[in-house]
């Protein structure tokens, strides 16, 4: 039996020896690149080893000859220029401060912002402000209802009796001037005349009270529409000021000095 087992171990041994020698062998492959950007190893050996510097005793040429090899200008260093000593240079004066705010206030100039008015027609208005406009104004018509007195009522006021029946006693008086009020505030009311001041209004109550009428004085008010012109423009500008001192003098019922935005303009 034994005889037979080393027979077969060296068989073995032969037959794995075979198998592993017919593997296929593996090949060396390429290290996959590094990632852009990536940080990256140098060993000391693959430094750049310094330049011996020059000897003391070296001398260097001048003259025609050293302009000849180094192709350099008299007077110059036959070197570039350092740039980046230069742009440090620059940052370093450059972080100096600068005062900008007296150039700033210079251009700015305060401005001033006026309404003239009321103009009593549009086109008027419209032609004052296009002409301001052409001299450096900025100017805006605006339109304002406005209400204002013009005038006293002498009038029944409505009461308790019929209007048809006053109307025919004013008749029987004598008292022909008359009319009744269809529409606004004194509707029903009888009116006996308008007058320009108070005291012509007031002769005529008296009248109607010797006559046994109860009449009454009510100031009349009218709407009206008033074009205006608000403008602004700089201080200062002579174009500006020279345009607005000729409307004065085409305009001569605008008071002056012109009054604000603010406020209300009255002639």
């Amino acid at each position: 039996m034994l005889r037979w087992l080393i027979p077969i171990l060296v068989l073995l041994n032969l037959g794995l020896f075979a198998w592993g020698y017919l593997q296929p062998q593996p090949r060396d492959e390429a290290p996959a690149p590094l990632p852009y950007g990536a940080p990256t190893i140098r060993l000391l050996s693959e430094r750049e080893q310094p330049r011996p510097a020059a000897a003391t005793g070296d001398r260097k040429e001048t003259g025609p000859q050293a302009k000849e090899e180094s192709g350099a200008e008299p007077g110059s260093s036959g070197t570039r220029p350092d740039v980046t000593s230069m742009a440090g240079a620059a940052a370093v004066e450059s972080t100096e401060p600068v005062d900008h705010g007296q150039a700033v206030w210079e251009d700015e100039r305060p401005t001033r912002c006026l309404r003239l008015g009321p103009f009593e027609q549009q086109a008027t208005a419209a032609d004052v402000a296009a002409g301001l406009s052409a001299a450096g104004h900025d100017a805006r018509l605006q339109v304002k209802i406005e209400r204002r007195q013009s005038g006293y009522w002498v009038l029944i006021p409505p009461g308790t009796e019929d209007p048809d029946f006053v109307i025919v006693n004013l008749e029987l008086a004598g008292i022909q001037d008359q009319w009744r009020f269809s529409k606004g505030e004194l509707t029903g009311a009888i009116s006996l005349g308008l007058y320009s001041g108070r005291k012509q209004a007031k002769a005529r109550q008296d009248e109607l009270t010797d006559k046994g009428f109860d009449a009454e004085i009510r100031p009349r008010t009218v709407e009206e529409s008033g074009y205006w012109i608000e403008s602004t423009y700089a201080q200062g500008d002579e174009a500006a000021e020279a345009a607005l001192e000729q409307l004065y003098r085409e305009h001569q019922w605008l008071g002056y000095p012109p009054p604000g935005c603010e406020e209300v303009a009255t002639p």
